[in-house]
């Protein structure tokens, strides 16, 4: 069985015939790259034209919770959700037609623990003197962070809208029923919950005086006591 020591250094002696050098004889350009490429805070990875990995850099190793010689000689789609790697293989057959200079797509990474984190990747052509397409290349942003900040950014504001159309509603029903049966539409549309049930306490018994969305086994009028 070939050792993940050895596909990494497999796949790096790649890049370097892709990019027409040695580790004897690259240029100053071509080293500066090199310590950029892997000194970078940024998640970066340079794979072939099929999408098997051929490096990463240590960001991106970390991005992914993984060892380098645990990524490099997959392919992409080992660490993408199926859903993911169905929208990026379109957009990569439209890279490699020349209909785009790059692409940029956000998709749902698998860590090794097998928890998810959000990303924006960034793919570009890395070509050869004549041009022609050799390799590919990524940076990836990791955007977990600021779309769960943008969520709840949201939530606040839907919360907030809910509140104050329940106050309008409060203020122009026509009865209790009314009310009930307005304030259960609101909550389970405005808020998106699944059912919403709006329940009287009288005593030792529970009315169910409204319900909206999914059947959750009570009707509306039902009474039934407290244990």
């Amino acid at each position: 069985m070939t050792s993940p020591a050895h596909l990494l250094r497999s796949a790096r002696a790649r890049v370097g015939a892709l990019l027409g050098t040695t580790s004897a004889s690259l240029s100053v350009a071509e080293q500066r790259f090199r310590r950029v490429f892997e000194d970078s805070p940024t998640p970066m990875a340079l794979a072939d034209l099929d999408m098997t990995v051929l490096d990463v850099n240590l960001a991106l190793a970390k991005f992914l919770g993984r060892e380098v010689a645990d990524i490099v000689g997959e392919n992409v789609a080992a660490f993408s959700e199926p859903e993911d790697i169905l929208v990026q293989r379109g957009l990569h057959e439209s890279l490699l037609a020349g209909e785009m200079a790059y692409y940029t797509i956000e998709k749902r990474y698998r860590l090794a623990d097998g928890s998810q984190v959000l990303g924006e990747v960034t793919v570009s052509l890395v070509r050869d003197e004549r041009g022609r397409p050799v390799s590919l290349q990524a940076q990836i942003r990791d955007i977990s962070e600021q779309r769960r900040t943008a969520e709840a950014l949201d939530r606040r504001a839907r919360y907030s809208e809910a509140a104050a159309e329940l106050g309008r509603i409060a203020l122009v029903a026509a009865d209790m029923r009314e009310l009930a049966e307005r304030l259960a539409e609101v909550v389970t549309e405005r808020l998106g919950a699944d059912t919403c049930q709006i329940t009287e306490v009288d005593g030792v018994e529970l009315h169910c005086l409204a319900v909206h969305g999914a059947d959750i086994g009570r009707s509306l009028g039902e009474r039934w006591t407290m244990r």
